[in-house]
């Protein structure tokens, strides 16, 4: 069973994505009350609810719920960073490979997904300038 108090205050750390919590409770969908009720521990939160704010926070579901693990989730581009880096890419002698690999560094060291379209453009821009 998930003891309300703590997911309430690991709620709180995920809710930090949020530059204030009038942007994170319209991003949720959710009111302002709510969210603070959510963050007092004084409401349980529903499963969607808090599956959201780990997708869209960058935490692991699995942290969120239990505090066990890792607390980042993994980061997951779509398919369509790999077509562009390799767009980027092609200059070079072997367009794919070097796409693959920097996709793959870009992947291992993305914090969240919103850190990706500015790696994508430099990787991108090292390859064009070397």
């Amino acid at each position: 069973m998930i003891e309300l108090r703590a997911l309430a205050a690991r709620l709180d750390l995920a809710l930090h994505h949020w530059p204030s919590e009038r942007l994170a409770a319209i991003e949720l969908a959710v009111n302002r009350q709510t969210l603070r009720r959510y963050r007092a521990a004084e409401a349980e939160p529903g499963a969607l609810f808090v599956a959201r704010v780990a997708e869209l926070s960058g935490v692991s579901l699995h942290w969120l719920m239990t505090g066990e693990g890792p607390q980042r989730g993994p980061v997951v581009a779509e398919p369509a960073v790999l077509l562009e880096l390799h767009a980027g890419m092609a200059n070079a002698p072997d367009p794919a490979a070097a796409a693959l690999k920097a996709y793959e560094q870009i992947m291992a060291s993305a914090a969240s997904p919103s850190e990706i379209p500015a790696l994508v453009r430099f990787a991108i821009k090292q390859a064009q300038a070397g």
